[in-house]
Protein backbone atom coordinates (compact mmCIF):
# COMPACT_ATOMS: atom_id res chain seq x y z
CA UNK A 1 0.00 0.00 0.00
CA UNK A 2 1.25 3.50 -0.81
CA UNK A 3 2.03 5.95 1.94
CA UNK A 4 -0.74 8.23 3.16
CA UNK A 5 -0.45 11.99 2.81
CA UNK A 6 -2.60 14.79 4.15
CA UNK A 7 -3.95 17.22 1.57
CA UNK A 8 -6.36 20.15 1.78
CA UNK A 9 -9.62 20.73 -0.06
CA UNK A 10 -9.17 23.97 -2.01
CA UNK A 11 -12.51 24.21 -3.83
CA UNK A 12 -15.96 22.62 -3.91
CA UNK A 13 -18.36 23.24 -6.81
CA UNK A 14 -22.00 22.11 -6.79
CA UNK A 15 -23.02 21.48 -10.40
CA UNK A 16 -26.62 20.52 -9.64
CA UNK A 17 -28.69 18.72 -6.99
CA UNK A 18 -26.90 15.42 -7.54
CA UNK A 19 -23.34 16.24 -8.70
CA UNK A 20 -20.43 18.09 -7.13
CA UNK A 21 -16.70 18.33 -7.67
CA UNK A 22 -13.86 19.21 -5.37
CA UNK A 23 -10.20 20.05 -5.73
CA UNK A 24 -7.37 19.23 -3.38
CA UNK A 25 -3.73 20.07 -3.03
CA UNK A 26 -1.38 17.54 -4.57
CA UNK A 27 1.72 15.96 -3.12
CA UNK A 28 4.57 16.70 -5.54
CA UNK A 29 5.64 13.06 -5.44
CA UNK A 30 2.25 11.75 -6.65
CA UNK A 31 2.53 10.41 -10.18
CA UNK A 32 -0.45 8.95 -12.02
CA UNK A 33 -1.82 8.23 -15.46
CA UNK A 34 -5.17 9.55 -16.59
CA UNK A 35 -7.89 7.22 -15.35
CA UNK A 36 -6.12 6.18 -12.15
CA UNK A 37 -7.80 6.41 -8.77
CA UNK A 38 -6.67 7.20 -5.25
CA UNK A 39 -8.06 6.40 -1.84
CA UNK A 40 -9.47 9.52 -0.19
CA UNK A 41 -10.63 9.78 3.34
CA UNK A 42 -11.35 11.76 6.44
CA UNK A 43 -11.05 11.00 10.09
CA UNK A 44 -14.52 10.36 11.52
CA UNK A 45 -14.93 9.65 15.22
CA UNK A 46 -11.21 8.95 15.49
CA UNK A 47 -11.15 6.40 12.65
CA UNK A 48 -10.24 6.76 8.97
CA UNK A 49 -13.16 6.62 6.51
CA UNK A 50 -11.72 5.84 3.07
CA UNK A 51 -13.22 5.52 -0.41
CA UNK A 52 -11.76 5.16 -3.92
CA UNK A 53 -12.12 8.18 -6.22
CA UNK A 54 -11.04 8.44 -9.86
CA UNK A 55 -8.86 11.44 -10.58
CA UNK A 56 -10.62 13.78 -13.03
CA UNK A 57 -7.79 16.28 -13.45
CA UNK A 58 -5.00 15.82 -15.99
CA UNK A 59 -1.78 14.37 -14.64
CA UNK A 60 0.11 17.66 -15.15
CA UNK A 61 -2.18 19.83 -12.95
CA UNK A 62 -0.84 21.10 -9.65
CA UNK A 63 -4.14 20.24 -7.92
CA UNK A 64 -6.27 17.12 -8.05
CA UNK A 65 -9.93 17.28 -9.06
CA UNK A 66 -12.61 14.72 -8.30
CA UNK A 67 -16.30 14.44 -9.22
CA UNK A 68 -18.89 12.73 -7.06
CA UNK A 69 -22.59 12.17 -6.91
CA UNK A 70 -24.36 13.45 -3.81
CA UNK A 71 -25.38 10.62 -1.52
CA UNK A 72 -27.44 12.14 1.33
CA UNK A 73 -26.56 9.45 3.86
CA UNK A 74 -23.25 8.42 2.29
CA UNK A 75 -20.59 8.04 4.97
CA UNK A 76 -17.98 10.08 3.07
CA UNK A 77 -19.79 11.96 0.27
CA UNK A 78 -22.27 13.53 2.70
CA UNK A 79 -19.29 15.08 4.49
CA UNK A 80 -17.25 16.03 1.41
CA UNK A 81 -20.10 17.89 -0.27
CA UNK A 82 -20.51 20.10 2.80
CA UNK A 83 -16.89 21.17 3.21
Amino acid sequence: MAALSTQNVTDVHHWNDSLFSFKTTRDRSLRFENGHFVMLGMEVEGKPLMRAYSIASPNYDEELEFFSIKVPDGPLTSRLQNI
